[in-house]
């Protein structure tokens, strides 16, 4: 205590003198608010050097380290890091969002080979199937299984091994757009120039001064941007192709021979998630999804020659109709 008052002594005459040799006047009311404040000074001095840290700060701090000390390794709960082929994927009674709004008692099968599209006009409900096949999120209800193996038990990392997905979420990066083609993979010619055409790219590199040594902005989003995005998914050639409102902001018919390409992938099993009925024309399968309820299962000719349904509602629309002239 002794020591915190005469700090604040030193600094108090120390701060008189100062301004008096500079020829300025110190009114006495001034002088006064100063001593009035010198408590403040000595407290807050005081403080400073006897600080204490509580105990009951130290014990919430253990408790914190000991729950991340407890947590469970990922690694040991998902053993399963190999799988030969994806024979099926299933959806059993599954439920996701309050009331399972989202989805509700969801079941489906896609097997090795189909082209599988799943059409809801809800985003949540697309976006729920998407999180839970590449293994973002764990439902609420219900088991999603690889092969009748339940997906929490299969390594993440080499789940997303299998799995090409693209979705709105997917952007460039600041590199060339070779790289951004091969990324994550040795450079392999034949593929690339796959890539190229299958994306549109080939000819629309041509015009561009550094040809496919061009820049790319991770901004963008433009055309030109998600074709690059399409052409990576060409590229790595894995054996699922999962795709999720991939082509925002394109016209009807660069969006369809996009997804078209991916279609005429052999040996690939793709899964559409859209709210676009007209881009599932070529799949194998159609599952239609409303509040959450698969309330339609059938190839896109049952649905279409079935005037009550809702898909044959949802093609034969005012809005279909605008996209596809679009």
């Amino acid at each position: 205590l002794f020591i915190c008052i005469a700090l604040a002594a030193i600094f108090g005459v120390g701060g008189l003198m100062k301004v008096n040799n500079g020829g300025y006047t110190v009114a006495l009311s001034s002088f006064l608010a100063f001593l009035a404040f010198v408590p403040v000074i000595i407290y807050g001095v005081y403080k400073l050097f006897h600080f204490q840290i509580k105990k009951s700060c130290i014990e919430q701090e253990v408790y914190e380290i000991e729950k991340i000390i407890d947590l469970r390794s990922e690694f040991r709960s998902e053993p399963i890091s190999s799988l030969d082929e994806i024979h099926i994927i299933k959806f059993d009674n599954v439920g996701m969002g309050e009331d399972s709004r989202v989805l509700n008692n969801a079941s489906f099968e896609v097997r090795q080979g189909e082209k599988v599209g799943i059409l809801s006009l809800s985003k949540d409900t697309r976006d729920a199937i998407f999180d839970l096949m590449v293994k973002i999120t764990k439902p609420a209800d219900g088991v999603v299984s690889f092969n009748n193996c339940e997906v929490n038990k299969i390594n993440a990392r080499y789940l997303r091994t299998l799995i090409t997905s693209i979705y709105d979420g997917n952007t460039v990066f600041n590199d060339t757009i070779m790289n951004n083609i091969c990324y994550g993979y040795e450079f392999d010619e034949y593929k690339y120039n796959d890539a190229l055409y299958r994306s549109g790219l080939k000819q629309l590199i041509t015009t561009l001064e550094d040809k496919d040594q061009t820049v790319l902005d991770a901004s963008d989003r433009s055309e030109f941007a998600i074709r690059v995005i399409f052409a990576n998914a060409f590229y790595q050639d894995k054996r699922i192709y999962l795709i999720n409102d991939a082509c925002s902001g394109l016209s009807a018919d660069i969006e369809s021979k996009l997804i078209n390409e991916v279609f005429n992938l052999k040996n690939k099993t793709v899964i559409l998630e859209t709210d676009k009925a007209f881009l599932l024309s070529k799949c194998d399968k159609i599952i239609v999804i409303e509040d959450g309820k698969i309330i339609e299962v059938g190839s896109y000719k049952e649905l279409l020659n079935n005037k009550k349904s809702n898909f044959y509602r949802l093609i034969k629309g005012p809005s279909s109709r605008k996209a596809k002239a679009s």
